[in-house]
């Protein structure tokens, strides 16, 4: 296992640049074509998704632990916001969070059972959310369960074992926008609106969000679909990501997986259908998934 000043000094590695102001975002320019290349068939697929109609979105990471509290006080929302929340710094995180997490009585095979039971067809399942943390083997960065965890095992690989054995498709959660294990990680939502890691790392002025998406996000998302062959990437809150990023995800997915849908918060209107939460939209003429 990796120790956690290891971690540490990979994680605060990276140029520091200045950050490119809003008039500047988008200089390299795509086109209308380019994006369409990346997008053409859609509906051939979304055909099984249609079909299918009722899945499984798991939420499920190191942040359980916490039980949304943290030294005694407790937050609302999810779990998965309490690192941000408490403003739990990097290393205590890693070792008091992340380290000790141990889920011994993990059993993918009866995961995918209630599923199948449930009349479910598909399995979302969170690959890495907004606190940086990946829940499965990740060569990219070692802020993983099988090298920064107790666990030291790879939870992803059984599922899409379990999958594949019970006829059940899987899809991967990636929180491409947010890390909060990243130095570089900007999560810009608006003109002075960020959720970033500004505890530990303050000084926006010298986060440049491309870097993190070069040392991390585009490698973990074409390790996810080239070797766990998922049937959706599920993208999210992806702000003020700009179309070159967006453009780069699509590209990735594409060219190591071509039919794997894509959901619309890859940002920049390059997904394949909308994800409401918690209601039905009065428009319906474009296909959508809502999470009840």
């Amino acid at each position: 296992m990796i120790r956690t000043e290891t971690i540490l000094k990979i994680a605060a590695a990276g140029i520091l640049i200045l950050v490119l102001s809003p008039g500047l975002r988008g200089q390299q320019k795509i086109s209308k074509q380019d994006i369409e290349q990346y997008t053409t068939g859609k509906e051939e697929r979304l055909e099984w998704m249609k079909e299918a109609r009722f899945g499984m979105f798991i939420h499920w990471g190191v942040y359980a632990r916490t039980s949304d509290e943290w030294k005694g006080q407790r937050y609302t929302g999810e779990s998965c916001f309490v690192m941000r929340q408490a403003r739990i710094p990097v290393e205590e995180y890693l070792e008091k969070v992340a380290k000790p997490f141990n889920p011994i009585h993990f059993d993918a095979d009866e995961w995918v059972r209630i599923a199948k039971n449930a009349g479910m067809k598909y399995i979302i399942i969170t690959a890495k959310h907004v606190d940086g943390f990946a829940m499965y083997h990740s060569k990219a960065s070692p802020l993983n369960i099988v090298d920064g965890t107790a666990y030291q095992k790879d939870p992803i690989q059984d599922l899409k074992q379990a999958c594949d054995k019970h006829g059940i498709r899987l899809g991967f959660y990636y929180s491409q926008h947010w890390d909060w294990l990243h130095p570089h990680a900007l999560a810009q939502s608006g003109e002075e609106s960020y959720q970033d890691n500004n505890w530990e790392w303050p000084d926006r002025s010298k986060k440049e969000p491309d870097i993190y998406y070069r040392e991390k996000a585009y490698k973990q998302v074409e390790e996810l679909v080239s070797e766990y062959d998922p049937s959706i990437m599920w993208f999210d809150v992806p702000g003020w990501i700009t179309p070159e990023q967006s453009f780069n995800l699509l590209k990735i997915v594409r060219a190591n997986n071509p039919d794997c849908i894509i959901n619309n918060r890859i940002g920049n209107g390059m997904g394949d259908y909308g994800t409401p939460e918690q209601l039905i939209p009065k428009d319906q003429t474009q296909f959508f998934e809502v999470c009840m």
